[in-house]
């Protein structure tokens, strides 16, 4: 097999990766960061008003040029940690999230909020699971 020949091969296997490198973020960039650890703080009414999200356009631009060097279309910044069970506004809980992939997450952010508020589950262990990969976060026994 020529060189060209292995070169497309490998450029095809490689392509759902590229075409899914961002359903994780850079876990050096962005290992996940907390600001709350408390369950009562997280779950009392009017958490949102009490702790008020707080990243600047100028946070916000430093990721993007992190991740890809300037601005890019159909990505909004997005907490790895989400703010809804005490992630952080920091720097290491930021990233690039492609729009569609954040809707989808905005669901599991939600339902891990409800289990920790209804005592199904641990705030530090849903945080957890968010730092490790928030796809599976929302797999949670029942």
């Amino acid at each position: 097999m020529g060189r060209c020949a292995v070169a497309t091969a490998l450029a095809l296997a490689l392509l759902p990766l590229a075409a899914n490198s961002q359903a994780l973020p850079n876990p050096r960039w962005t290992p996940g960061a907390v600001s709350i650890s408390d369950a009562s703080d997280v779950c009392r009414p009017f958490y949102g008003r009490r702790h008020p999200r707080h990243v600047s356009t100028q946070l916000k631009h430093r990721v993007y040029v992190e991740y890809f060097g300037s601005y890019r279309r159909g990505y909004v910044i997005d907490h790895l940690v989400p703010r809804e069970i005490g992630g952080a506004d920091d720097f290491h809980n930021l990233w690039p999230q492609p729009r569609t992939e954040s809707t989808i997450k905005d669901g599991i952010e939600n339902r891990a909020r409800v289990e920790v508020c209804f005592e199904h589950r641990p705030l530090a262990d849903a945080q957890r699971a968010f730092m490790r990969d928030w796809r599976s976060a929302g797999d949670w026994p029942r």
